[in-house]
């Protein structure tokens, strides 16, 4: 049985390998900065030369989902540079999208008989596949961001995504050691239903321990309010599960 809870009811737990309370520091408004290429200390990117090439530590991959096929992606590609994710990254479509009906739907990036509608797109660490069966995340589980449209404005949709989805696979975001997979998720009907809403999955590894993963969960709600209260007030805001009971 999957264990779902609201992160009201959640007990903070110790902080991702720190000795000290992790405190939340915004990396949405700097991923294009110069003082981010500057920084080669961090545990996401590495200079490789003094022409600006930067690689990532660990190689993040690209996933999208077909409609009604969440357990079956389709690597789009793999990334092993800085420069290469935020290239990509300005042609993938945006929550903002789904919550202005611009477009009703995601379309594949790389469907070759035109416009092919998608449900999800995800960033994978490495070689990781983002489904549960994966041996690096059949232990784990995810926490569970839901943004709903009476709640979240469409620019603040797209900045919590953006922070999470490159915080964690550049390794800016605390806690992203943790981190194997985000994936956003169209819940959208387009006929204005309360029941509406767009989903993002943080994934963490099947070692982490359940301080790490309360660690975690703090971030990813300090991360959504940093950009938008209200997109904390209902009760299913940010939930957590467990794949499969740890065995």
């Amino acid at each position: 049985a999957i264990l779902t809870q609201t992160h009201s009811n959640v007990t903070r737990g110790k902080p991702c390998k720190q000795q000290h309370a992790p405190q939340f520091r915004s990396v949405a408004t700097s991923m294009d900065m110069p003082e981010l290429q500057r920084d080669t200390t961090g545990d996401g990117i590495n200079a490789t030369s003094e022409t600006q090439s930067f690689t990532l530590i660990r190689r993040c991959s690209l996933w999208e989902f077909s409609v009604g096929a969440l357990s079956n992606p389709e690597k789009v590609r793999t990334f092993s540079t800085y420069e290469e994710l935020m290239v990509c990254w300005e042609s993938l479509p945006l929550p903002s999208q789904l919550l202005q009906n611009k477009p009703r739907r995601f379309s594949s990036l790389v469907s070759q008989v035109g416009f092919a509608e998608i449900s999800a797109i995800a960033l994978s660490r490495e070689d990781i596949q983002p489904i549960w069966e994966d041996p690096a995340n059949f232990a784990g589980g995810h926490w569970l961001v839901t943004l709903k449209p009476k709640h979240v404005k469409p620019d603040e949709a797209d900045k919590i995504w953006r922070e999470l989805a490159l915080g964690a696979m550049f390794g800016q975001l605390q806690c992203a050691d943790l981190v194997n997979v985000v994936r956003l998720i169209d819940k959208i009907s387009g006929q204005r239903r309360v029941m509406d809403n767009i989903r993002i999955e943080v994934w963490y590894d099947g070692k982490a321990t359940p301080q790490e993963v309360e660690s975690l969960g703090t971030i990813v709600e300090a991360s959504m309010r940093s950009f938008s209260e209200s997109a904390m007030k209902p009760k299913d805001a940010l939930t957590h599960r467990r794949h499969h009971h740890a065995v």
